[in-house]
């Protein structure tokens, strides 16, 4: 396929009938440059013959071509630093020679390790496929951005400082699908307008947290990092948002870190599950005051020392289950609707009964 420049110079079309503004065409037309590591050709970038062998150097003198990589293993990887300028599109490429990695240059020391470095707000770029590893932050400052099936591993820092920045940070508009972020203090952080599908936070501080007016599709927080921070979250100030069959479970270490499953959050919360949490499944109001949303056939089950669904203002509750919480299933959520909803087997703290402590179902 081919890019064509219409007669006014206004914008490029492509033979398939794909429109995008002349300065940055669109991702799914562009001409193909080839990066490979072994490639022992022209390093013209025209074919993987003829590849060129350092990703840089491809995208400096081709920034609004589709870039394509392949050569750079988890043991070989491709060294700390990539700058992206707008409309860049780096496409790893696993031809059976394993995915592609880049080495983020970290170590478990204070400051900024390498990482894929964006020029602040840089727009409508698109990574596919690209893994870092050691890395203090991942990927950042972005507008209008596609990443999708990208692995980013942080850093450890020194004992009871927790993980490194960000995995995946500051985006704003785009979509993000089938990441995986882990051993970070964000691991997703700090976005608005952008759609998360099928994407795993491990090992965290907090593991979504302060992404406004978005939508989370089938996202996992797993348990957060040993040496989390003092009230860790799956996910944290999320607001205004659509949460559809989301998890975020087991935050805790056996009482030394007060981890929640939701807190701050807000808006509309469908199938989505928060068992096994330290101080509560979803506690809206908590840190921020922040209230009043629909729970769709959510569950809490085996809160370890708090409530199930508690301090949510006022909220609607439709067909919920909170059952065998340390205290309440349903507390403290002035003003609540409740419908369909069941609590069984709480009250563990106070020998299982639940008299004249105020539990709402």
């Amino acid at each position: 396929m081919g890019l064509y420049q219409n007669r006014n110079g206004l914008f490029d079309m492509c033979d398939n009938g794909y429109v995008r503004l002349s300065g940055c065409p669109g991702f799914d037309c562009r001409p193909i440059i080839y990066v490979d590591k072994h490639a022992t050709g022209t390093g013209d970038g025209s074919s993987w013959e003829n590849a060129y062998v350092d990703i840089q150097t491809a995208v400096n003198a081709h920034p609004k071509k589709e870039i394509q990589i392949k050569g750079y293993g988890e043991s070989d990887c491709y060294p700390a630093g990539i700058s992206l300028p707008e409309c860049a599109y780096l496409h790893g490429m696993d031809t059976g020679g394993g995915e592609i990695w880049i080495d983020g240059g970290g170590t478990a020391e204070f400051g900024i390790s390498g990482y894929i470095e964006i020029e602040r707000y840089v727009e409508n770029t698109k990574i596919n496929n690209i893994n870092i590893k050691d890395c203090y932050n991942g990927v950042r400052y972005l507008k209008n951005t596609e990443i999708s099936d990208c692995t980013f591993i942080g850093i450890e820092l020194p004992p009871g400082y927790g993980y490194g920045g960000q995995g995946i940070g500051i985006i704003f508009s785009g979509t993000i699908s089938n990441c995986q972020a882990e051993r970070f203090s964000q691991c997703f952080g700090g976005m608005s307008s952008v759609n998360l599908s099928n994407c795993i936070a491990n090992k965290f501080n907090w593991g979504f947290s302060y992404i406004s007016s978005s939508n989370f599709s089938n996202c996992i927080a797993n348990r957060h990092a040993e040496s989390a921070y003092p009230g860790s979250a799956g996910f944290r100030n999320c607001s205004s948002s659509i949460f559809i069959s989301c998890i975020s479970n087991n935050h805790t270490t056996g009482g030394s870190i007060q981890g929640y499953g939701f807190t701050a959050c807000s808006g509309t919360f469908e199938d989505c599950t928060a068992n096994g949490n330290y101080v509560g499944g979803f506690v809206a109001g908590l840190l921020t005051g922040i209230a009043d949303s629909i729970f769709i056939r959510c569950t809490v089950n085996g809160t370890v020392h708090s409530n199930g669904f508690w301090n949510n203002g006022s909220s609607t509750f439709i067909d919920c289950i909170a059952n065998d919480n340390y205290y309440c299933g349903f507390y403290s959520n002035p003003g609540s609707t409740f419908i369909g909803c069941t609590a069984t087997g709480n009250c563990i703290g106070w020998g299982g009964d639940c008299t004249g402590h105020n539990c709402e179902v």
